[in-house]
């Protein structure tokens, strides 16, 4: 993602910088540069979701209670997919709820 405001270090301390801007106009901006520096960031963090997605199919795992028998499972509809915000959580979860093994699936990331 291209971000309008990026932070640069010159040694002394943080600037945020809009690439458009002399360098007298970021001077003046640095508050206003900050807040969407951070609200940017935090949008790009927030749209990524990570999917487990089977080898042999075209299947999700769905955010449900796994069963006994099994892994629920759906085609692609992500409104009942499980997805996690980072992929360590992913890994974790599939170790800890799952029979699963590094081969019998991938992880898929999609901008939700």
């Amino acid at each position: 993602m291209n971000r309008l405001v990026e932070k640069i270090n010159f040694g002394y301390g943080d600037m945020y910088v809009y690439g458009e801007a002399d360098f007298e106009a970021n001077q003046v901006m640095q508050e206003p540069l900050e807040k969407l520096f951070k609200f940017e960031k935090t949008e790009e963090e927030n749209h990524w979701r990570y999917f487990i997605k089977l080898n042999n199919s075209n299947d999700f795992v769905v955010d449900c209670e796994v069963l006994s028998e099994g892994l629920p499972l759906c085609g692609g509809d992500f409104t009942v997919a499980k997805c996690f915000l980072r992929i360590e959580e992913l890994i974790e979860w599939v170790k800890e709820n799952t029979f699963l093994e590094n081969e019998d699936y991938h992880i898929e990331c999609y901008i939700i």
